[in-house]
């Protein structure tokens, strides 16, 4: 499963995996609830929704942690069909990310065996899923590396768009491997504005293993920074797994919000990050994210503190991702008005008084305005 879906996915499937994905086993009544329609939503559908839902997964890098769990309650139900379609879908997905892997490793040995730096971008964010290409970066020359690359892989160098030129970057198709390779160099940026940014890449990146293997990747604050060049300035919509990894972040404590707001200033894209981005990924925080019942949800200290902060340092005032502006102006990108992010506020927890959880008129017809070419039919 590497293909993104050509048709756009109904606004019932988005929910339905959102809930997959956000809705908690917890003890608490409102927790118990949600969890039990979720599960009898799931146990009903049919063989042409759950292809629905398996593709809508595929094309926001989650088989591995929604079907994982999806397969749990099936199991659980006895549902002895849904949990064959299942496993096999998680095998297949499995095969996949097993085979990119030992390709990313053995591209990664080969270009540090030339004594070039090389790390990991993106690709490795969705862990235990993976994307549906393999990204990298090195400061190398273009030239060394796709001399490399056709040398080592009998790569073949696609062709290039005038964006890919602006960005600085090359993909290459290796033989056995179904992924697309693409490497940024000394640039990234949706126009390879950030270079400077890039040339310290490297020294801060940090190694993690994977199946046995070490790899090279980015450091917490680059990963997230990297993470919104793509999303917000070059793609204008959030996926799924851009909210649970982004949140898992979050969760886990180990973002540094100082260091953060460092390197986006440096990037320039500070500005429009506490009123989207981070008010958004909070919010739509695992360990406090509730479908059903938002009132009941509780926050973790450092949900708590990341959200003060992000608030603290909001430059246009917007109390919370819930609060869409009257007036779509520059530190408010357009996506955020999309039918992809309505989707997920949607399922967001409200929080605050009633009147930061309202929409107005003026606001929801911004939404449809702005959404209207988006993913979801009207």
């Amino acid at each position: 499963m590497t293909k993104s879906v050509a048709q756009p996915p109904s606004r019932q499937t988005m929910t339905l995996l959102s809930r997959l994905l956000l809705v908690p086993e917890g003890d608490q009544n409102a927790a118990s609830t949600s969890f039990e329609s979720l599960k009898a939503d799931l146990l009903k559908m049919s063989r042409e929704e759950y292809d629905d839902l398996l593709a809508l997964a595929n094309s926001n890098h989650v088989i591995i942690r929604g079907f994982e769990r999806l397969l749990r309650i099936f199991e659980e139900a006895n549902d002895s069909e849904r949990a064959q379609w299942t496993l096999t879908a998680l095998t297949l997905e499995r095969s996949r990310i097993t085979t990119a892997v030992q390709f990313l490793q053995d591209i990664c040995t080969a270009i540090e065996d030339e004594q070039y730096d090389i790390t990991v971008i993106k690709s490795l964010d969705h862990l235990p899923d993976l994307g549906s290409d393999l990204d990298l970066y090195t400061n190398a020359h273009p030239d060394d590396i796709i001399k490399l690359m056709q040398r080592r892989f009998s790569a073949e160098l696609a062709s290039r768009s005038w964006g890919d030129r602006l960005a600085g970057k090359w993909n290459f198709e290796i033989p056995g491997l179904p992924e697309s390779v693409e490497i940024h160099m000394r640039r990234l940026g949706q126009t390879g504005e950030q270079i400077a940014i890039a040339a310290r890449l490297a020294e801060r990146a940090r190694l993690i293993v994977v199946n046995d293997q070490t790899f090279r990747v980015t450091s917490i604050s680059d990963r997230l920074m990297i993470s919104t060049l793509q999303r917000m300035y070059r793609h204008f919509y959030f996926r799924l797994c851009d909210i649970v990894d982004s949140a898992g972040l979050v969760d886990s404590g180990v973002v540094d919000f100082t260091d953060l707001e460092k390197v986006a200033t440096n990037a320039g894209i500070w500005k429009a990050w506490p009123p989207t981005w981070l008010s958004f990924l909070i919010t739509c925080s695992s360990t406090a994210a509730t479908a059903s019942n938002c009132r009941s949800r509780s926050r973790t200290p450092r949900v708590s503190a990341a959200k003060k902060f992000s608030m603290q340092r909001s430059s246009s005032g917007f109390r919370s991702c819930r609060n869409l502006p009257s007036s779509m102006d520059r530190s408010w990108p357009d996506c955020c008005a999309s039918a992809n992010c309505r989707a997920a506020l949607d399922l967001a927890c409200c929080h605050g008084s009633p009147q930061q959880r309202r929409l107005d008129r003026r606001s929801l017809e911004a939404t449809r305005v702005s959404g209207k070419a988006m993913v979801f039919p009207e």
